[in-house]
């Protein structure tokens, strides 16, 4: 059956769908070379290499010529096969001992700055001319390109001047970092190259190898350079040519039938997209104005001037922000109203005008120039001899500050915090009370008698009962009846509730009311001159609270007289002359409220109010 299909295939024509298959044919697969294991997949081809050829080989491509030194040297070239062995057999190395020159120096370029001579015929002006151009190694291959850099109007074809590829030597082999010396020249292709100049990496990385670059010098400026820089200096008066001189020049030629020269023609070519651009705001100080940012632009083509607008986002401002439209911007912009008179030549603003840290009045507003770019800059820098300055402190904002709203004043009916309790809702509720406060204060007031203060001779007379409810820190007042005093007989001087102490605002509290104290109630200004025996003790009793009935802080503000002589002698003195001694020894005032609980603690039981000394001393 195998001979009979042998036969028929070869019977049958070689056409597509005659050629008979053989079934007994073997399948030659190729076996697969990737397993799994319990820790992963691993590769079941082992490397064919040795490592110490693989060694080898990683050595020759450290080198980027390799290429070109093996075929130098004699040395055998892998083959296509060869190199997919090795590709093959390193997929079980974890990292190559030495790495390949395209992974090590990868993107890493030596830069040198050159220029080459050209001459020049039949010119009379020059003979020759320099011209400048960039030498760029890649480390990573070894090839180089050079580059000249972009002349504008300069009618010669510029740009990559020599592609990237291996570049060789004149000498034979090729070009290596080390032929590539600054001072020196180097011949590509018969145009010799002058090197000056390098960039920083290249410096470092000539100097981790030891390589000598040599010294930096300065590219020579042929004629050419030298008469442009004249003319332009020229042309822009730095020699200081007289008016008169040039008027006559222009005359001449006008009389000879020449044309008359474009000025403007002339600046629009020259300094056509050169604009100056400062950045300004304007200060809004009307009702609801802000600060307003603007952009402001000079054109050099032609001296004209536009403005624009810098909304912030969300600013609620129609969306046009041009605010002067690109002319020529006056100083004195002013129109003669009077039919036949002539109106004088107009003074244009030109960038003298516009300095960093001044005002520039447009249309009746001073805009503030803070700051300028850095085209701007340089400008002035070279052209002016002005350096501009920014001015970012003056640029910050005023601090935004949100005016809270404030309740309004108490109008009387109710208290004040029955009004503020309809202020901040619309359902008001009851204000909460000291439920606590007011069942265990209940019924304990402090009563003092007070005097008036405002030394009119009517008042001096009038005694007055005034009352503190520790309950709910209301305030009455009572005055005592005196016959014939002329004052009316009503003994509620002012009706129980909460007052306020003129002197900080808030509310009188209990430690405000104390025997020497001051206290205005009604607009009267008294004087509490005497508490009740209940009063004192309730005070001295939570003397914590209250610091004028605390004996302890009474006798640590007065201890330092505890060892003066004269104190120890003493025996006992009435609460006169006890004060007296104290702000004469120490320079501290005791209040009245002071000298009657010092009194009550260390008083002599005698018939006259005197403090025993000798037990104050004790127990300081």
């Amino acid at each position: 059956m195998v001979s009979g299909t042998l036969n028929k295939a070869q019977s049958l024509p070689f056409l597509p769908g005659c050629v008979p298959h053989d079934l007994h044919k073997p399948a030659y697969r190729r076996t697969a070379t990737l397993a799994y294991k319990l820790d992963g997949a691993i590769d079941k081809k082992k490397a064919t290499l040795p490592a110490e050829r693989m060694n080898e080989i990683l050595e020759q491509l450290a080198d980027p010529l390799w290429r070109f030194k093996a075929s130098d040297t004699g040395e055998k070239v892998l083959t296509g096969s060869e190199r997919a062995e090795l590709k093959e057999s390193m997929r079980n190395t974890y990292r190559p001992a030495i790495q390949p020159a395209w992974l090590k120096h990868c993107r890493q370029v030596l830069r040198y700055e050159g220029y080459f001579q050209e001459k020049v015929e039949e010119n009379a002006h020059e003979n020759c001319r320099f011209r400048h151009c960039q030498i760029l190694y890649y480390l990573e291959d070894g090839t180089m390109q050079v580059n000249e850099p972009r002349v504008e109007n300069s009618g010669i074809p510029q740009g990559a001047f020599i592609k990237r590829h291996v570049i060789p030597h004149a000498e034979g082999g090729v070009i290596m970092p080390t032929d590539l010396k600054l001072g020196e020249v180097i011949e590509i292709y018969g145009k010799v190259l002058h090197l000056t100049k390098c960039d920083q990496f290249t410096k470092w990385f000539a100097g981790e190898l030891g390589i000598d670059l040599g010294e930096e010098c300065e590219p020579p400026v042929d004629k050419y350079t030298t008469r442009k820089d004249y003319l332009e200096k020229t042309a822009m008066g730095h020699f200081g040519v007289p008016r008169n001189v040039m008027e006559g020049k222009q005359y001449n030629e006008l009389v000879l039938g020449g044309s008359r020269s474009n000025i403007g023609l002339e600046q629009f070519l020259k300094n056509d997209g050169k604009v100056l651009r400062f950045y300004s705001y304007w200060d809004d100080h009307t009702r609801y104005g802000i600060r307003q940012y603007q952009v402001l632009n000079y054109f050099l083509s032609d001296d004209s001037i536009q403005i624009s607008d810098q909304y912030p986002r969300n600013s609620g401002r129609q969306p046009f922000p041009t605010l002067f439209k690109r002319r020529r911007m006056e100083k004195n912009f002013k129109i003669n109203a009077v039919p036949g008179m002539l109106q004088k030549d107009p003074i244009y603003v030109g960038p003298q005008d516009l300095i960093c840290g001044t005002f520039l009045e447009v249309l009746g507003r001073a805009y503030f120039l803070y700051n300028c770019d850095d085209f701007t800059k340089d400008f002035y820098a070279k052209y002016l001899n002005i350096e501009q300055k920014s001015y970012p402190k003056q640029v910050a904002d005023d601090p935004i500050i949100h005016q809270q709203l404030t309740p309004p004043p108490h109008n009387g009916p109710g208290t004040e915090e029955d009004s503020l309790i309809n202020c901040m809702m619309l359902s008001p509720v009851p204000p909460k009370k000291d439920l606590v406060k007011m069942t265990t204060l209940d019924g304990k007031i402090l009563r003092f008698e007070a005097r008036c203060a405002n030394y009119l001779v009517e008042d001096e007379e009038r005694r007055f009962i005034v009352t503190y409810f520790l309950a709910n820190d209301t305030v009455a007042c009572y005055e005592v009846r005196t016959r014939n005093s002329g004052f009316p007989d009503f003994p509620s001087f002012a009706a129980r509730g909460r007052k306020k102490n003129p002197a900080t605002g808030t509310y009188y509290t209990p430690q405000d009311l104390f025997v020497g104290g001051e206290a205005s109630i009604s607009s009267m200004p008294m004087i509490l001159t005497r508490a009740d025996e209940y009063s004192l003790k309730y005070m001295e009793d939570n003397c914590q609270d209250y610091p004028m009935s605390n004996v302890q802080m009474i006798l640590h503000k007065i201890s330092a007289i505890k060892d003066d002589e004269e104190v120890k002698g003493a025996g006992t003195l009435d609460p006169d002359s006890f004060r007296g001694l104290v702000e004469q020894k120490l320079g501290v005032y005791l209040v009245d409220q002071e000298l009657i609980t010092i009194l009550r603690r260390f008083g002599d039981p005698s018939d006259e109010p005197r403090i025993d000394m000798n037990a104050l001393l004790e127990a300081c």
